[in-house]
């Protein structure tokens, strides 16, 4: 299971933004919807701990193709969450981190 988080994303290609649905796993994964700064929910199916001041979790954007121009755009993302507030997200900047751990999210 994992959680979604309904955010704007931009293409880079033609600079418009559009609502995105992109998929991670950390907390209770149950397919909750988020938005940026919501509060991580826990005490089911949790990935990672509650107790993680900050956290960097991988995310997938749903779509692989921006829904204005249609060309290829960016689709995995990291997620930053303070003290479990999901506080904005981002274009990846390298996959490193995650190769180190579960492949979920990287205690920063």
């Amino acid at each position: 299971m994992y959680n979604i988080l309904k955010t704007e994303v931009q293409c880079a290609y033609c600079k418009n933004f559009f609502e995105g649905n992109i998929q991670f796993k950390f907390g209770d994964t149950w397919l909750y919807e988020y938005s940026i700064g919501d509060a991580i929910k826990w005490g089911g199916l949790d990935v990672g701990s509650s107790s993680y001041d900050k956290v960097k979790v991988y995310g997938l954007l749903e779509e692989d193709k921006c829904l204005i121009c249609g060309l290829e755009i960016e689709y995995e993302y990291d997620i930053i969450v303070e003290k479990n507030i999901i506080k904005c997200v981002i274009p990846i900047s390298s996959m490193d981190e995650y190769n180190s751990t579960d492949g979920n999210y990287h205690v920063l």
